[in-house]
């Protein structure tokens, strides 16, 4: 069940980025671009909130990925002005920045004895 929902996400997520390169060349209508935006930022929404978990050992950093998740999901239905294009872009980017800064010291040393290893 796992995979195929792992599965089903990732096919989506080609999908909706196949869709953004067609509109460079197709040129789709306003209401279908933005379809696509909506589409796109939720699916990063859902990957915050579902997939990042693994990721972060500590608790404050579970809650701050999934923060920005749910933004990014409430952020496509509600009127847009230059603080909340901000934020935006802050949600995208800071769980994505925060997980390369606190990967756990675990992963660290799992990769080095792999590495060793072989």
């Amino acid at each position: 069940m796992k995979s195929a929902l792992y599965t089903l996400y990732f096919s989506l997520l080609a999908l909706v980025f196949f869709s953004k390169i067609a509109n460079w060349f197709l040129n789709f209508s306003q209401a279908t671009n933005d379809l696509i935006s909506t589409a796109m930022f939720c699916l990063i929404g859902v990957g915050y909130i579902f997939l990042n978990h693994h990721s972060f050992n500590k608790v404050w950093l579970r809650v701050f990925t999934t923060i920005c998740g749910v933004y990014l999901i409430i952020m496509n239905f509600i009127p847009k002005d230059t603080l909340l294009y901000i934020l935006s872009i802050a949600s995208v980017v800071c769980p994505l920045i925060l997980a390369k800064i606190f990967k756990s010291k675990g992963q660290k040393n799992t990769e080095m004895a792999d590495s060793i290893s072989r």
